[in-house]
């Protein structure tokens, strides 16, 4: 029997003691100082074989095991308040580190860009540029603007790395954003324009990427990865075209550049 409270060892100092074995028995006569088993022996040392041995060693071992088992729960169930202060820092650390880990994933954004190049003359669709998908991350709070700029000069940079393992490179095509255009991948190969408005370059590309959910022009898989898969179109233009017939050809055109709907490239 083990006492779990004040109360209960209270009660159990009241409860009368063979003096002989040791063990409590509520119905002991107070004036009987021996249990009725240790009473057959004519020394009142405890038994040390018999019935009366078997018995007691099985109440000790009962006590012993319920007094375990009480210790254990109440330990379980106590705070951790027994790390030294080095771990206690190191936790705090470590949670620390998790909730920016999950705040930095939830408020990026990611860009697939593939470049595609169409050529000044020959054929009239667009081919792909010889240049690995680019993934740049963006903050949902980035400027639509500043996002826009920034993959133009990106995927410049890599073209022009690339350029570097051609054996006739061609001239460079112009990405400035005035002189490309840019379309969102589908499922296939389908793509749809993407055509932008002055008050979308100021929005948020939390606000923008919204908008472009609503209007169904991201796919189930961008939206799973909170990412967006955009083709990068540019222009290559003659060595003898100045940058003004450039921008005119462009817009004019044979095959009609980006559709404002969806479309096919090759």
């Amino acid at each position: 029997m083990a006492a779990t409270g004040q109360a209960e060892r209270d009660e159990l100092d009241n409860i009368p003691q063979c003096e002989s074995c040791g063990v409590l028995y509520r119905f002991l006569p107070p004036s009987t100082k021996i249990c009725g088993h240790c009473s057959q022996y004519t020394d009142p040392k405890p038994p040390t074989a018999g019935p009366a041995f078997d018995q007691t060693i099985a109440s000790l071992t009962d006590q012993a095991a319920h007094h375990e088992q009480s210790a254990s729960k109440h330990r379980l169930n106590q705070p951790n308040s027994k790390q030294n202060s080095a771990l206690q820092s190191a936790s705090a650390v470590k949670q620390k580190v998790a909730v920016l880990k999950k705040q930095v994933k939830s408020e990026t954004f990611a860009v697939d860009v593939t470049l595609w190049i169409h050529p000044a003359t020959g054929k009239k669709t667009a081919r792909k540029a010889s240049l690995l998908a680019q993934r740049l991350v963006y903050k949902m709070d980035d400027c639509v603007d500043y996002v826009l700029d920034q993959i133009c000069q990106q995927v410049k940079a890599a073209y022009e790395v690339s350029r570097e393992f051609l054996s006739s490179p061609t001239s460079l095509p112009s990405f400035e954003r005035k002189d490309i255009d840019l379309g969102i991948q589908q499922t296939g190969n389908n793509v749809i324009q993407l055509k932008l408005v002055d008050q979308d370059a100021n929005k948020t590309v939390e606000s923008w990427y919204s908008e472009l959910k609503l209007a169904r022009r991201v796919t189930d898989k961008d939206l799973k990865a909170k990412s967006l898969t955009l083709r990068l179109y540019v222009y290559e233009t003659s060595e003898d075209t100045d940058d003004e017939n450039a921008s005119t050809k462009r817009r004019h055109r044979p095959d009609g550049g980006l559709s404002e709907a969806s479309f096919r490239t090759g």
